[in-house]
């Protein structure tokens, strides 16, 4: 088997009216690829009146080196987004083939 190489992934759920400028922005940052899951939930910003009428935030995930990982999760928490409702994380992950994220 091939050598495993360690990456992170950073993992966002936010409303799904900023998917779009999310994802070009990690793009833009160096990110090459990424994953969207419509989602729905609730904590210290509250939680949705009807969790069946539609999905309002969207779960993206990125993996990708550890520099690129933290600017994307610096600019989500930055001060443009500090009212909306936002959790960033990251997490080391092992991938086979690293050419595929950096």
């Amino acid at each position: 088997m091939s050598e495993l190489t360690q990456l992170n992934k950073v993992v966002l759920v936010v409303e799904t009216g900023l998917e779009k400028r999310v994802v070009q922005e990690a793009m833009s940052r160096g990110a090459k690829g990424y994953t969207s899951v419509y989602c729905f939930g609730g904590g210290r910003h509250g939680v949705p009146d009807d969790i069946f009428a539609g999905s309002s935030q969207v779960r993206i995930e990125i993996v990708t080196s550890r520099k690129v990982a933290e600017s994307i999760i610096r600019f989500v928490l930055s001060p443009e987004f500090a009212s909306r409702p936002i959790a960033a994380y990251m997490e080391t992950v092992e991938v086979l083939d690293p050419s595929h994220y950096v």
